[in-house]
């Protein structure tokens, strides 16, 4: 292939790939992390989390909270259930014992990104568990590593 052809194949391509949606492009570049107090909750149970770091990655993300940590738990993997320049909502599962029961919560949390404030909903499966709890998040000044 000579010069000029490899120069007209690398603007082809160029030109093809500006006309991909930018999320296309991006979908492997972890978003910046979120940290999160939750001040407010609907019961002070040691399985609802104070503390929350949530790192989105495309329709992923990975989340540590006080919970897992008292547990001696790593990050687990949460769904991405929204991720819009407004919102951000991610849902994790996380087995434990509640009141001499194993049972799974499911935790939801929907961080509002223009304001910071995040409301957590936390379901129980077996013992009918519906709390809820609200605080605030601060955008990581770094890349945060999850893993």
């Amino acid at each position: 292939m000579s010069a000029p052809q490899g120069l007209r194949l690398a603007a082809c391509v160029f030109a093809a790939l500006a006309w991909l949606p930018v999320p296309a492009l991006a979908q492997d570049a972890p978003e910046p992390g979120y940290v999160c107090e939750i001040k407010g909750r609907s019961v002070t149970r040691d399985w609802i989390p104070t503390d929350i770091v949530v790192v989105a990655n495309g329709l992923q993300a990975r989340v540590m909270d006080n919970v897992l940590k008292r547990l001696d738990s790593k990050p687990v993997r949460a769904e991405v259930i929204q991720n819009t320049d407004q919102l951000l909502v991610v849902s994790w599962r996380v087995p434990t014992r509640v009141d001499n029961s194993s049972i799974v919560l499911t935790y939801r949390a929907a961080i509002f990104r223009d304001s910071g404030a995040v409301n957590l909903d936390v379901r129980g499966t077996y013992l009918r568990i519906k709390e809820t709890g609200y605080g605030h998040c601060e955008l990581a000044d770094k890349y945060l590593n999850l893993k």
